[in-house]
């Protein structure tokens, strides 16, 4: 169970970087006192001063709100979210949960393990060395650590930009063998450094850029070795205790933190994504299974990332400190300007923007700075946006799943500015089915409409099969809405992904197709019932796929389809047929069939064959 479980932990960490109430937390810190807000003259007249600006009320609901819809289609357990805005004010809110088993509320101030967030913070403390004249940015690694001998062409610079060449220690099979096998015990850093200059550089430092958590292991080592003291110390010290980020700390494994939220991963939709088979969850032991996730909070112990990856904090903490950092409060603006200039860095399997410990992204909002993290069940995003003098933050105790789509709402939310009629979408209470004597796909599907040839536009979706012995997850990653012609009919063609069960498969594909007539008779409630009669409304057909060298698929064959004999249900707020442009919100139950013998006749039935392959025109055609 270990050796094979240790492939999904070294890929997560190398990638690095049930609804409740939600609550929220709006400027508890800008609340005015009656001597703030006053002065009393000797005559007892009352002299006010400027009012200190206030959260607008309307966008705090509205953020509330749109965590609550994230939560209905996403598959998070819970969620935190922290704005700051340009007039300094802020808000922070949490909806779901932070412990499935207990039915503990996620709160405002819940705590995540945030990654690669940590590397931000570090690369502040090394600048700031560089600043006081401790360290020089050009200065080799072996100034500092001279047991590492042939690291002699690596620069600190190297080392915060991504470009040492040093191995990835979490790739390194002997060594997290040892972590997995040993996870209560503390990780000793020298002890995994000596490990990476055991393995020969991937390039030659400065002439490419990789992704590396070595490299902050490095970092952290030298900072010990320039100051005399711990590493957690002088994080504390320099950047704790003076932005009183009083949710953050570098975890030490030393004490357990209640306020912790537990993080679960999800292995249908993370196996795709990590090249991992569905059988693995057969390794692993069932107390860390919860509601078909895996438990995966402390199955490692802390100190093995330190530097790179430790860190436990909050969303509103880690809004503070890239504030603090982007005003101008913990480095120089020179120094600013150089943490920001850029070199490209290969980050699982494509480029990206790397800074001196920031990620520099393109969102729809414009540039981004700052920091994504991935631990493993957490994820975490910690960003400035300079156009608009904005910092957000959002943390999930979910793995894998991709947040873009949810950022670029909030930030077009916070904007658009507050609207006092905005209302969420939420699944209805009771469209969801249970096994009864077959299987239903329970769906939720949210993504941008496109039309053939455009940039797909990723979207939010969960998938769960309820079967004989319970709700199992199904899938939902990377989904998308297409909008076709089918039969000289407008179709939604819609896709999401899955680890298949199939060994020989690459993936799983689930396909959705809703025509124009599923959106002309909802109920009042905008549901509709699908029967036999009217399958053409709403249809799902299941297949394994396989890929080829560049992900693409090479043949597809269908292995489950709607079963016609039974009722299912849809619901939507889309109060029209969407076109493109617009975003789809759908809630479907559908029954499904998984027999093989009775899959091929309602093939046959609805035309579509068995195997379907590329034909080279973006389009398919059955297999030879």
């Amino acid at each position: 169970m270990r050796k094979s479980f240790l492939i999904l932990i070294s890929i997560v960490f190398i990638m690095g970087c049930a609804q409740t109430n939600g609550s929220s937390d709006v400027d508890g810190d800008f609340e005015l006192t009656e001597e703030d807000s006053a002065e009393i003259d000797q005559d007892g007249d009352v002299e006010e001063e400027e009012s200190v600006p206030v959260f607008d009320a309307d966008l705090a609901s509205n953020l509330q709100n749109l965590l609550e819809e994230h939560l209905a289609f996403s598959n998070d357990p819970g969620v935190t979210m922290s704005v700051i805005m340009p007039d300094g004010t802020s808000f922070s809110a949490a909806a779901g949960a932070s412990n499935i088993a207990a039915e503990k509320e996620m709160l405002p101030d819940s705590l995540f393990r945030v990654g690669s967030n940590t590397k931000p913070i570090v690369a502040v403390v090394v600048l700031q060395l560089v600043q006081e004249g401790k360290i020089g940015l050009d200065d080799s690694l072996t100034d500092y650590l001279p047991q590492y001998e042939q690291w002699s062409n690596i620069t600190i610079r190297y080392l915060l930009n991504m470009r040492s060449g040093m191995k990835e220690f979490l790739a390194i099979t002997s060594l997290m063998m040892d972590a997995l096998q040993n996870a209560e015990d503390p990780v000793n850093p020298e002890d995994v450094l000596d490990a990476v200059y055991q393995e020969p550089l991937t390039f030659e430092p400065g002439s490419d850029g990789a992704y590396t958590n070595s490299s902050y292991l490095a970092l952290g080592l030298i900072i010990e070795k320039v100051t005399g003291r711990p590493a957690e110390q002088e994080i504390a010290d320099r950047i704790i205790t003076p932005l009183q980020l009083s949710h953050t700390y570098l975890d030490l494994g030393d004490s357990e933190n209640s306020d912790l939220a537990e993080g679960y991963i999800d292995m249908t939709m993370a196996g795709p994504v990590l090249k991992l088979p569905a059988s693995i969850t057969l390794l692993l032991p069932s107390e860390i299974i919860v509601d078909g996730l895996i438990l995966g909070s402390h199955l490692l112990h802390p100190t093995l990332t330190w530097t790179a990856g430790a860190l436990v904090s909050s969303s509103g903490d880690m809004a503070t400190f890239m504030h603090a950092l982007f005003s101008g409060k913990l480095l120089s603006e020179d120094m600013i300007e150089q943490m920001k200039e850029t070199q490209e860095a290969l980050l699982f399997n494509g480029p990206v923007l790397y800074g001196l410990g920031l990620q520099v992204r393109p969102t729809p909002q414009g540039l981004s700075l700052g920091h994504g993290g991935l631990n493993f069940g957490y994820q975490a995003a910690t960003y400035y946006l300079p156009e608009h003098d904005l910092v957000v933050s959002h943390m999930h105790n979910f793995l894998v799943e991709l947040y873009d789509p949810f950022q670029a709402e909030m930030v077009d939310t916070i904007l658009e500015g507050g609207v006092s009629d905005y209302s969420p979408c939420l699944l209805p209470d009771d469209l969801y089915r249970t096994f009864d004597t077959g299987k239903y796909l329970n769906i939720t599907f949210k993504a941008e409409v496109t039309s053939p040839g455009a940039d797909p536009k990723y979207g939010t979706s969960r998938l769960r099969l309820e079967e004989e012995d319970g709700s199992l997850p199904f899938g939902g990653l990377f989904p998308t809405a297409l909008l076709e012609e089918k039969d000289g009919k407008e179709t939604l063609t819609l896709t999401s992904y899955g680890l298949s069960e199939n060994l020989d498969a690459d993936i799983r594909v689930v396909l959705g197709y809703a025509s124009e007539s599923l959106f002309g008779d909802l109920d009042s409630n905008g549901r509709k019932i699908i029967t036999q009669a009217n399958l053409d409304d709403l249809i799902v057909l299941v297949a394994d796929a396989e890929l080829d060298e560049d992900l693409q698929v090479i043949r597809m064959c269908f292995t489950a389809v709607s079963d016609p004999t039974r009722t299912g249900e849809a619901a939507t707020c889309n109060a029209e047929f969407p076109t493109e442009g617009d975003v789809l919100k759908l809630f479907a139950s559908l029954p499904i069939v998984d027999d093989p013998e009775a899959v091929q006749p309602i093939l046959e039935t609805i035309m579509v064959p068995a195997c379907i392959c590329p034909n080279g025109t973006n389009s398919y055609q059955a297999c030879e």
